[in-house]
């Protein structure tokens, strides 16, 4: 398995983990019989270090055109 595929893997389960806050947020809404918002860290979490992934590639990105342009 390449770095590709591993971080492709890594973004579609972070991506589950998000979509998954607002199906327990449902349940457990449904179950009180009013709007409910439970914390859930976790989702979140996995979420800020592909974030924080990007961003690195981002920079980096910038710095290697601007050491190219000098």
């Amino acid at each position: 398995m390449n770095k590709e595929t591993t971080w492709l893997i890594i973004g579609f389960l972070g991506q589950a983990l998000f979509s998954a806050r607002f199906l327990i947020q449902w349940l457990a809404s449904e179950r009180a019989k009013q709007s409910v918002i439970p914390v859930l860290i976790v989702g979140q979490g996995s979420e800020l270090l592909i974030y924080a992934h990007n961003l690195y590639f981002i920079i980096r990105g910038k710095r290697i055109i601007q050491d190219n342009k000098a």
